[in-house]
């Protein structure tokens, strides 16, 4: 799910929920390594993903967008891998799927639901 940054500087936001990040500390490295927050945006200007590093590894929370824009994915990072609590969208923004991760794999109990927000089953892992 990392992708690389696909330009150093963001266009500016104007609003939604960056419109108060300071861009000019983003997307910058520190001994060679991303580090602080990063926001990544596609060819179009579209976001994709926005999170911090820690000298090169994904850590806090992380957001992810589909291609139009809509929330993918929001959820935790350690240490570079998805760890604690994470939730998956549908395209219409209704959540697809709630659980729990550790080292990059889903643990426990995660409760899926219908495109229309009806709860769906559950799944152990």
């Amino acid at each position: 799910m990392s992708r690389s940054p696909r330009r150093s500087s963001p266009a500016p936001v104007r609003d939604g929920p960056m419109a108060m990040v300071d861009t000019s500390q983003l997307n910058r490295l520190k001994s060679g390594k991303m580090h602080g927050l990063w926001i990544n945006y596609d060819h179009r200007g579209t976001l994709e993903q926005c999170g911090n590093y820690i000298y090169g590894e994904k850590y806090g929370a992380w957001n992810t967008y589909d291609s139009d824009g809509s929330p993918n994915s929001t959820g935790m990072y350690e240490k570079g891998k998805r760890t604690g609590p994470w939730m998956i969208f549908y395209k219409n923004g209704v959540t697809n799927a709630v659980g729990m991760m550790k080292d990059d794999e889903r643990i426990g109990t995660w409760t899926v639901y219908h495109e229309d927000g009806t709860f769906k089953k559950k799944m152990e892992f």
